[in-house]
């Protein structure tokens, strides 16, 4: 009896030291995890330093790594971004007015390193790929997410971004003024191409006929070849093969309707122009002189229809596809 007892003692004893170290070293994984898809589409954020930590003691940090975090994450990601401190206490409260006390601008297209707004959610934009949308968030209300702080960098549509995830969608605060063709990427076609030059909808030409740029569909000489010179800087220098003059916004205007023609080269950034795209059929062209861009008027294929700068819109009328070529000199081809 003495000896079941003092097996009982010993038992007990070791069930007691086991429960008192489990009572000291409390569970700390969610001290130590990284921000959930950490690395995706090359974004790394760090919620465990600053500017994450010291936004937590800001008024508008005190729900920092929990399930409605939302607004402490964003204030310290537009932090990092801009090096403005923009307190955000709520997407909007921010995108109802909040934004202008900051200088920055609003709108409905999505653009990378920008907020979206929701009635009761926001989220930073980080990357846009065509369809695909890599962003960053805190507070979202999902426990599989508790371990790292609520806060995630995950990808989905556009279509998703916009959809009623947080409330109702509001729109977008551009950070820092921002650019629309920050979210795309700029296109190395080669350092010296002969090529067509071609509206994507419609495959028709865009042809230099007596020194305006024009659509033709027709005309089988050196009009409708063009010589896309690489510049230092990434952009083009694109000469017309008919007379060696090149792409030019006339008059160097930045106004949307300003026409687009051909002119002796004269090294100014009306005449120089980037390609944004992930390939041939998809370009937009932007001169450098300003953020509009080339655009066939009224999305036109007939001959004759007119091409201009324009508003970036994404739409068929700015895309183009540049097609290789042979050398052309002044005489015709075919």
């Amino acid at each position: 009896m003495k000896h079941k007892f003092k097996k009982f003692i010993s038992i007990l004893l070791a069930f007691i030291i086991m429960l008192s170290v489990l009572t000291v070293a409390p569970f700390t994984v969610s001290a130590v995890s990284a921000i959930y898809g950490n690395g995706t589409n090359g974004i790394y954020i760090d919620i465990w330093s600053a500017p994450y930590t010291t936004y937590k003691n800001k008024p508008y940090g005190n729900n920092a790594y929990t399930a409605v975090g939302c607004a402490w994450f964003a204030s310290a990601r537009a932090y990092q971004i801009t090096g403005v401190d923009s307190p955000i206490f709520s997407g909007s409260s921010w995108y109802n007015g909040q934004y202008a006390n900051y200088g920055y601008s609003r709108g409905s297209t999505i653009r990378a390193k920008a907020l979206a707004c929701y009635s009761n959610h926001i989220a930073v934009v980080e990357k846009v790929e065509g369809n695909t949308v890599t962003i960053s968030e805190g507070g979202i209300s999902d426990y599989r997410y508790a371990d790292s702080g609520y806060c995630a960098i995950r990808t989905m549509s556009v279509a998703d971004v916009q959809s009623a995830r947080g409330g109702n969608f509001l729109g977008y605060v551009y950070l820092g003024g921002g650019n629309w063709y920050d979210s795309l990427p700029l296109a190395n076609i080669g350092d010296d191409v002969y090529a067509s030059f071609l509206k994507n909808d419609g495959w028709v030409n865009l042809c230099n006929v007596n020194d305006n740029v024009e659509i033709d569909s027709k005309s089988k000489n050196s009009s409708i070849i063009w010589h896309f010179m690489r510049q230092s800087d990434g952009s083009y220098v694109i000469y017309n093969c008919k007379n060696n003059k090149v792409l030019d916004v006339a008059n160097a205007g930045k106004t949307a309707g300003t026409n687009v023609q051909v002119c002796t080269y004269n090294g100014s950034d009306a005449q120089k122009w980037y390609i944004y795209g992930r390939w041939s059929g998809e370009y937009v062209l932007r001169p450098k002189l300003c953020d509009k861009v080339l655009d066939v008027t009224g999305n036109g294929n007939a001959v004759g229809t007119n091409v201009q700068i324009w508003d970036y819109n994404g739409g068929n009328a700015q895309k183009f596809a540049i097609y290789p070529a042979e050398k052309a000199g002044s005489s015709v081809l075919w």
